[in-house]
């Protein structure tokens, strides 16, 4: 078996993959800090919302019948929980990116 043959594909020509950009182009260093700082702080106060509550609940309404003029819904609570690890690593992290964010 050589290249371009194979029991199933057939290879007619083969090309380079373009390299990837870097993850921050078209951001200037102060742009990247700024990013970073409100990615810190957004994950400051998840965070602590994660640790100080431990979740929160929403409330769906389903409909059960809809015969005609007659109506009928159910309205249905949803819990998430959020554990505590989960709330101290976004602290954490927030706390990490809020004070290395302008630093490089």
């Amino acid at each position: 078996m050589g290249l371009g043959r194979c029991r199933f594909l057939r290879v007619t020509k083969l090309t380079r993959v373009p390299k990837t950009r870097p993850a921050n182009a078209g951001l200037s260093a102060s742009q990247e800090a700024d990013v970073k700082k409100v990615l810190g702080l957004i994950l400051i106060a998840s965070g602590v919302f994660g640790l100080a509550w431990g979740g929160f609940t929403y409330t769906t309404r389903e409909k059960v019948i809809d015969i005609g003029p007659i109506h009928a819904t159910r309205d249905e609570t949803h819990n998430v929980l959020l554990p505590p690890i989960a709330g101290a690593a976004a602290l954490i992290c927030g706390i990490l990116l809020l004070v290395t964010g302008g630093k490089e």
